[in-house]
């Protein structure tokens, strides 16, 4: 009992980057990050075995814990079709993806954490721009909604708007939601919600940039 006690207090500290392995327990995440240090020393002050080994985006809730049906479906699989128009009134059209990687991102004008990540999806953009990355975003809602959400919360992605059938399509039904698209236009990563870790004053903070980038970087 006692031992399941500590386990969630390092999970409420840490986020979901956090396993325990024969008694010992593993957090995840940057060995030199100072908040797992402390904790490391905390559980270790119990007479805890610590460890902390760098995360693996294989590792994340996020991926073995989320949507399942929805990343099968899709992970592994071509891109499905579309053809929409930005909300600067250019066509976008997948099979113009080919010989890209692309990150596209799947946000709603109503959904807080998508819209919190924006600063995240910002700096990978500025990271692997000049890299052949394509960064497109899409949103159900209309047009007009759109941009003025847009114009209160900048975004760097070519964004789409009305993309409510292509929702339906690809059977989205949460967000934020993202697929890593390789130069064959075949999707080899699906994520689902967004991960978030705890600050050094306890605050609750997205950290989709190290996930994203960790998932991007591997991609070559």
């Amino acid at each position: 009992m006692r031992s399941c006690l500590f386990l969630l207090l390092g999970i409420l500290v840490v986020g979901p980057l956090y396993a325990q392995t024969q008694g010992r327990l593993v957090l995840k995440g940057d060995p030199t990050d100072s908040v797992l240090v402390r904790k490391k020393r905390q559980l270790e002050a119990k007479g805890f075995t610590v460890s902390i080994q760098p995360a693996n985006p294989n590792d994340n809730p996020l991926l073995t814990n989320g949507n399942q049906a929805f990343r099968q479906r899709h992970k592994g699989q071509p891109l499905p079709t579309f053809a929409l128009q930005d909300v600067t009134g250019n066509w976008i059209r997948s099979q113009d993806l080919l010989g890209k990687r692309v990150h596209l991102n799947f946000w709603s004008t109503t959904c807080a954490p998508c819209i919190q990540e924006f600063t995240d999806l910002n700096a990978l953009q500025q990271k692997y721009q000049g890299q052949g990355w394509v960064f497109l975003a899409f949103a159900p809602e209309q047009e007009k909604l759109v941009k003025r959400v847009l114009a209160q919360h900048p975004l760097g992605y070519t964004t789409m708007a009305g993309a409510k059938d292509y929702y339906q399509q690809l059977g989205i039904d949460g967000y934020p939601k993202n697929f890593f698209v390789d130069r064959d236009g075949t999707i080899v990563e699906v994520t689902d919600g967004t991960v978030s870790i705890r600050d050094a004053t306890g605050k609750l903070t997205p950290d989709n940039f190290r996930f994203y980038d960790r998932i991007m970087a591997a991609m070559k």
